[in-house]
């Protein structure tokens, strides 16, 4: 006689198949429900690295005019926007060579802070990235914009804004009135001041905070300082020197690192209004004259004080 064999019921079966499928159902959903998660991070990403293009785009037309203000809209699901307090110091100091009285006169010294996006946990990236504008910490004569956007991987990816650098910008030799005096007087070579306007930028970014979300961040310029300073030329040394350099020095990283910015400042031959002056046998005017003259450095420091806000929609 043989043994009986039972098969396993329909209900064991469809049971277990019921079970297998749900189980391969849920796997399929997680992983899809997974990488919509990091597709959408992903997207979120690359967008956040063009608005903070646009954003710095913004900053620079702000920072012009106190009282002026722009906003971006920002995704804010996987990441979001993040404030960096005190990101450097920034000091710039003004240095003309061969003349010890002018040496190393600071004229800036700010705190430097920054926006950051911080990427959701499911990206990265590699080395660093520059988006827009220049690491170095200075840039002369606008050759590229302040504002720098870049991304990098520190404690995750992260897209960063900051004005880490001073602008410079030589405007130039100027023949400026100080005055009236008769054209028939010894005096009229003094009616005018010759003067060469240099100009130094840092756009100082502030926090003002976060207000119901972070849907929107709004640059706003609260405030913008402008600090004269009057550098004389040494008169001492006669025949005057045909052009003279200026050094910017700009330290940051804490102290750590200073770059030098030179400027070369021409004095030039200028017909200065002097008709001359002779007392023989009369006294009153000559011929006219054209002297090499001696030209000042007029120093605007330019700080606008731009505070971002996170706003919610």
């Amino acid at each position: 006689m043989y043994p009986k064999k039972r098969a396993i019921s329909p209900v064991v079966s469809t049971i277990i198949i019921t079970a297998a499928t749900l189980l391969l159902v849920i796997g399929i959903l997680a992983y899809s429900q997974n990488l919509f998660q990091a597709q959408t991070a992903d997207a979120e990403y690359t967008q956040a690295q063009n608005i903070y293009v646009n954003l710095a785009d913004e900053i620079d037309g702000v920072s012009a005019r106190q009282g002026a203000s722009a906003y971006v809209r920002i995704n804010s699901r996987a990441g979001g926007p993040a404030w960096v307090t005190s990101l450097d110091n920034m000091t710039a100091t003004i240095n003309i060579i061969g003349q010890t009285a002018y040496g190393n006169v600071t004229v800036l010294n700010s705190n430097v802070a920054a926006l950051q996006y911080r990427a959701g946990s499911q990206i990265g990236t590699s080395s660093m990235m520059l988006l827009r504008g220049t690491n170095a910490s200075g840039v002369v004569n606008n050759q590229y914009p302040l504002g720098r956007v870049f991304t990098n991987q520190s404690k995750g990816a992260l897209v960063q804004l900051d004005y880490d650098r001073v602008g410079i910008v030589d405007l130039g030799y100027q023949n400026v009135s100080a005055g009236i005096a008769p054209f028939t007087t010894h005096a009229a070579h003094t009616a005018f001041d010759y003067v060469d306007f240099v100009q130094l930028n840092l756009i100082n970014l502030t926090f003002g905070g976060v207000h119901g979300g972070a849907t929107y961040i709004a640059a706003t310029d609260t405030n913008l300082t402008v600090t004269y300073y009057r550098i004389n030329y040494s008169r001492i040394a006669i025949p005057y020197n045909t052009s003279y350099q200026v050094q910017v020095n700009v330290t940051r990283s804490f102290g750590v690192f200073t770059d030098t910015y030179t400027l070369n400042i021409t004095t030039g031959s200028v017909f200065d209004g002097d008709m001359g002056w002779a007392c023989s046998p009369t006294c009153g005017p000559t011929t006219s004259s054209t002297q090499q003259v001696p030209v000042d450095i007029v120093l605007a420091v330019i700080q606008p004080q731009v505070r971002i806000d996170f706003l919610g929609g």
